[in-house]
């Protein structure tokens, strides 16, 4: 029964700007996840039930991504008031800090039916519709009042009877892929190819074409020749999930050149690769499967090469031919996308990518002094945010030209910092603040984590530093025979070792 008596005993109201105790007369199925700066910094989520919001702080942050738990500390009751809060609870008061939302929207069980007494005996598998968090989760109780919250590869029961949506052409959080073993076999697969360029989200409305990055920047000023050639393929608004690359004469898209297309102003070479589109004509889209949206897609543009084209897509029984085709003439890899998944806005779920190479962003925190001949610096010092805290991950020293070794190190010079972001490396390094993201393409991880032989691609505007993870797993296979994870061969990485919450070998060897 919901109560918010051990809410009221915990604060003075007259002290602090938190919402009354207030039971609320109707009960709807929000949630909120709120990021909580206080003696501790955690994540606390809540989800509404039976007029309150249930609970839970959660110190490492909400899990995005299929291997990983987290801890899940049951705590009071909180109003539903609470779900709008944000603001600094002084010093001297319970929870003292700052509160910010961090994502917000609805949930609802899984299995409508039996949630409730699921509930009571500990465990709850739900689907969460916010703005970050799209997708099932399952929080289940370990010994009160610890929880464990983790995000399942499961897919929540589509509606046969929804109907688009109406709504305005805006920006929208693309939908990620997850680094997979092998490629995906089972015929609700479908394959394209993997572009090496910027990933952007093309918004039409009221006959003007505006291209934002993933994180919502808006570059069309770097990309006004692709949004002019984006306004005439139709009268109608849309959003495009596609990407923007520059062809080398072997047909293969190249970042560099794409990047030195961008510097030199020089549009023309660039092409608008469009793999999904999200909205049309005032209808969201995003509910529909894949398949569907890929036939009003290609409505409105065309599989030919020029400015603006279409994703060619493969049919699942093509899927290891193509990833085989990939590798051999030296491309990315391939994308795999279940053709009866609908869009989810930042989700993982239902894309894979298989990569021919190791390539991955890596957070810049500082650089080595010159030796010998060498302008600017000797190398980078590389690292990835994980759980929050900064894993060094080795150095790259290849991979410059005497003239963008100067050019970084003009943009290294307002980031200098006196303050050493881990011990144990030489007195020559000139520490940075990390905020800086590089592409690196290197040989493999070595078993500690770090790259060997690693080579500078370029910087990566599009990208957080906070966002940069470690993918343990670098290059997939197309026979599931000899991935690795961290330099460790894994046997059989498809085998379900947790049947009941459906985590592979592979997901715990990534996990550990």
């Amino acid at each position: 029964m919901a109560n918010l008596k051990t809410y009221r005993e915990k604060r003075d109201f007259s002290k602090t700007p938190e919402p009354g105790p207030e039971l609320a007369k109707n009960s709807g199925n929000s949630f909120v996840v709120q990021e909580h700066r206080a003696r501790t910094h955690h994540f606390d989520f809540r989800l509404e039930i039976d007029g309150v919001l249930v609970s839970w702080a959660v110190p490492k942050g909400i899990p995005e991504d299929f291997d990983s738990k987290r801890l899940a500390v049951h705590v009071e009751d909180h109003p539903l008031e609470y779900g709008k809060f944000e603001g600094i609870i002084p010093k001297g008061n319970y929870g003292a800090g700052t509160v910010a939302i961090w994502d917000k929207g609805e949930w609802e069980p899984l299995f409508p039916q039996d949630w409730r007494k699921n509930y009571n005996e500990g465990k709850i598998e739900f689907l969460l519709k916010g703005a970050r968090l799209d997708g099932v989760w399952v929080i289940f109780r370990t010994k009160e009042p610890n929880w464990i919250l983790k995000k399942v590869n499961k897919r929540p029961p589509a509606d046969p009877h929804a109907k688009p949506d109406r709504e305005q052409a805006r920006f929208i959080s693309p939908q990620l892929a997850k680094v997979v073993p092998t490629v995906p076999s089972g015929n609700e697969w479908s394959h394209e190819l993997k572009f090496d360029g910027y990933r952007l989200i093309a918004v039409k409305r009221e006959g003007e074409v505006r291209m934002f990055t993933r994180n919502g920047h808006d570059w069309t000023e770097r990309f006004k020749v692709l949004a002019s050639h984006l306004t005439t393929i139709t009268r109608k608004d849309f959003v495009l999930d596609g990407e923007a690359v520059v062809f080398d004469e072997k047909g293969r898209t190249n970042f560099g050149d794409l990047q030195s297309a961008i510097t030199s102003d020089n549009g023309g070479l660039m092409t608008f690769i469009a793999f999904d589109i999200l909205h049309l004509d005032g209808m969201s889209l995003r509910d529909l499967p894949l398949l569907e949206r890929q036939g009003y897609l290609a409505a409105i543009v065309s599989e030919d090469r020029g400015p603006v084209m279409r994703s060619r897509v493969w049919p699942a029984a093509e899927g290891k031919a193509l990833f085989e085709q990939a590798c051999k003439h030296q491309l990315e890899g391939i994308i795999s996308k279940n053709s009866e998944g609908r869009y989810l806005e930042g989700g993982r779920r239902d894309w894979s990518k298989s990569k021919c190479r190791p390539k991955q962003e890596f957070v810049i925190c500082g650089y080595t002094l010159p030796k010998s001949s060498l302008p600017a610096f000797s190398a980078l010092l590389l690292a990835s945010f994980e759980n929050g805290k900064l894993v060094p991950r080795g150095r790259v020293g290849t991979g410059f030209t005497d003239k963008s070794r100067l050019q970084l190190l003009d943009v290294f010079k307002p980031l200098v910092s006196k303050q050493p972001l881990w011990t144990g490396e030489d007195k020559d390094v000139v520490w940075l603040k990390p905020q800086l993201v590089a592409e690196v393409q290197f040989a493999e991880l070595t078993r500690e984590g770090s790259i060997r032989q690693g080579s500078f691609i370029s910087l990566r505007e599009d990208k957080a530093a906070s966002e940069v993870h470690l993918d343990g797993l670098q290059v997939a296979t197309s026979d599931n025979k000899g991935a690795k994870v961290a330099g460790m061969v894994i046997s059989h990485p498809e085998r379900l070792v947790y049947p009941s919450d459906h985590i592979s070998k592979m997901e715990v060897a990534r996990y550990y």
